[in-house]
C-alpha cells in the first residue's frame, strides 16, 4: 500500500521577471509526526512520487492530486501540479505559506 500525504502548507518564491510565484517547499502532514508537518524540496518530493508514494491537497471539500509536471507560465522543471490546476489558478498556491 502506498503511503498518500497531504500537503497543508507551501513555500514560494517568484520566478525571475515572469511574475509569478513557483513553489520550492511543501510541508505536508506525516504519520510519524503528528500536528508537525515535515517540510522538503520539490525535487525530494518528486523523488518520493518515483517510488509510489503519494501527495494530495485538499482545498474545502475537494481533494486534488499532486503529480510531476512543468510550470503552465513558463514551463520550468522540476514543478508539481495538481489534477485540479488551469491554466491561471494553480490550487497549491492557494494553501497557507510557510
Amino acid at each position: 500500500m502506498a503511503l498518500d500525504y497531504e500537503i497543508t502548507d507551501v513555500r514560494v518564491e517568484p520566478a525571475g521577471s515572469a511574475g509569478h510565484f513557483h513553489v520550492v517547499l511543501i510541508g505536508y502532514e506525516s504519520p510519524h509526526t503528528p500536528g508537525e508537518p515535515i517540510t522538503i524540496p520539490i525535487e525530494r518530493a518528486i523523488e518520493k512520487m518515483a517510488f509510489g508514494e503519494r501527495f494530495h491537497v485538499t482545498i474545502g471539500d475537494e481533494r486534488a492530486e499532486v503529480k510531476a509536471g512543468k510550470c503552465p507560465v513558463c514551463g520550468d522543471e522540476p514543478y508539481l501540479v495538481t489534477d485540479k490546476d488551469q491554466a491561471n489558478d494553480q490550487v497549491m498556491l492557494r494553501l497557507p505559506q510557510i
